[in-house]
């Protein structure tokens, strides 16, 4: 069996053809050198193949990729570490080999985990629950990496649900529907020193909640519920200095619709949700100067919002429960250019909804 590299967690890439190449690929792709996109879903065949909720595919021909597993993936993004999957089901942290499959150990929290981060010695989660492996910890948790063991709680008193989590070295930014950390007030954002334990001064505070939450380079993006940020308008989508909470002039203007989930390139953030940005009507995908805010004109048209979006070299890759994309045939999974959202000639066929991916890099 291949060796799986380091991952990370929503970024993706592909080479496209011609969008009117709709060519169906029903083989299995054996090249171990190719990269892969990991997706996972409600599918149980891809390309006309058996896959149950889980398959590989390549990036440039869109054909299958290994051989079959399965991995019933629920409420959170899952996480592939080197050659571990760390995944939710059903209020359970599962921590299974990638090549075999195999359940390397589980951790049962008492409610719904939503978000998962992995380092080097720890999984951190957070969610809805109360207590973990029977151990009263409310809304967030850390686990041993290697064993699952609980560790001792690393901040508490949150009084809400812990929806997002973000790591940026020995910082953990949360995001989510709480007001108070350990007796401070901390609305709906917080970070965290991993390795003392201490709340940071980090406090952007937002008047809802934060859902999804991500760092890049200095700058950390979050999207959610909410209005305002630090009392400045800011809807649905803003951006703050990692250092210092500082509200940056990224302003999105989102007047119709929210945004959810968002992917990255050097200077464009693509965001799925947005129904009226920056003045203009786009059907659920826009793509805003990573900076300013401003609009961009990529616009591909989706027949329902995508529940996965990601980036790499030039390409934006989704999967959802959309079957058209630009109006076009496309079951739960496309490929779109980055630039002017034109429909790619990437065309894997799922027989159900496609609700994450990851990539192989």
């Amino acid at each position: 069996m291949k060796y799986k590299r380091f991952f990370t967690m929503i970024l993706v890439a592909a080479a496209g053809f011609m969008a009117s190449c709709d060519t169906v690929f029903t083989d299995v792709y054996d090249e171990v050198s190719r990269p892969r996109l990991y997706v996972f879903g409600g599918f149980t065949h891809m390309n006309g193949i058996m896959r149950s909720g889980f398959a590989e595919l390549d990036l440039e021909s869109g054909k299958l990729a290994g051989a079959e597993s399965v991995f019933t993936v629920g409420s959170a993004q899952p996480v592939l570490y080197r050659d571990t999957l760390y995944y939710e089901a059903g209020g359970t942290l599962y921590a299974s080999d990638f090549d075999t499959g195999a359940i390397r150990w589980t951790v049962i929290a008492s409610s719904t985990i939503y978000t998962i981060v992995v380092n080097e010695d720890t999984v951190f989660i957070g969610g809805a629950f109360f207590t973990v492996d029977g151990q009263p910890r409310e809304y967030f948790a850390q686990v041993r990496r290697d064993t699952g063991a609980v560790l001792p709680q690393l901040v508490g008193g949150l009084d809400n649900s812990v929806n997002a989590l973000a790591l940026s070295g020995d910082t953990l930014f949360l995001g989510g529907y709480f007001l108070t950390i350990d007796g401070q007030t901390r609305n709906r954002l917080a970070a965290v020193d991993i390795r003392s334990g201490d709340l940071k001064s980090w406090n952007p505070g937002a008047d809802g909640y934060v859902g999804m939450l991500y760092v890049v380079g200095t700058t950390v993006y979050f999207t959610g519920g909410f209005g305002t940020i630090a009392g400045n308008a800011r809807n649905s989508i803003a951006a703050v200095d990692a250092q210092s909470g500082a509200l940056l002039p990224f302003n999105a203007n989102i007047t119709g619709g929210s945004a959810t989930l968002c992917a990255f390139s050097n200077d464009t953030i693509y965001i799925t949700g947005p129904g009226t940005i920056g003045g203009k009507v786009r059907s659920s995908l826009a793509a805003v100067d990573r900076t300013t805010g401003a609009l961009r004109r990529w616009a591909p048209t989706p027949q329902s919002i995508p529940t996965s979006i990601v980036y790499n070299s030039g390409k934006v890759y989704m999967g959802g429960t959309f079957t058209t994309m630009n109006g076009v045939t496309r079951n739960y999974l496309a490929a779109v250019d980055g630039d002017l959202g034109e429909l790619l000639g990437w065309y894997p066929i799922a027989d159900s909804q496609v609700n994450y991916v990851i990539l192989d890099r």
